[in-house]
């Protein structure tokens, strides 16, 4: 287990669906960029932008469940919240300067609505349709 934390920001990239290999086997997961929003109240009460506390975090997505959502609804320039196990990978560039970058690895993406049109629901399951136990038909979902 991770340090957890929940990113609000624009995505940088459209999400891109990649394959790797694990101990498990092949794995698909989810990745693109988001620049994280930090804003902070100015004395005459509006909102400015931190630049010292504003980066690029690198999110991967592994739940495939989240998959098609993703890469459906989430593109370049989209409002997301991110929550996740974040981490830093560090690394040294060529020249020998130490460098770090930020990663989440995401449980949950939401598209925030401040930019969103339209939304469109896809149908409930019948209950007759559901996989699981004999008592779904009582669940009213």
């Amino acid at each position: 287990m991770g340090m957890s934390a929940r990113l609000t920001g624009n995505v940088l990239a459209t999400p891109t669906l990649k394959h790797v290999q694990t101990a498990k086997g092949d794995q698909p997961l989810v990745q693109f960029r988001v620049m994280s929003a930090y804003y902070r109240k100015t004395d005459d009460g509006k909102f400015e932008q931190n630049d010292d506390k504003t980066f690029p975090v690198d999110v991967t997505v592994w739940n495939e469940r989240l998959h098609d959502g993703i890469l459906k609804h989430i593109k370049t320039g989209a409002s997301v919240t991110i929550t996740g196990d974040v981490y830093v990978n560090p690394w040294v560039t060529d020249a020998g300067t130490a460098e770090a970058g930020v990663q989440i690895s995401a449980e949950q993406v939401s598209l925030n609505l401040a930019r969103v049109e339209q939304v469109v629901y896809r149908e409930r399951r019948r209950n007759e349709e559901r996989a699981g136990d004999a008592e779904a038909s009582d669940i009213p979902f």
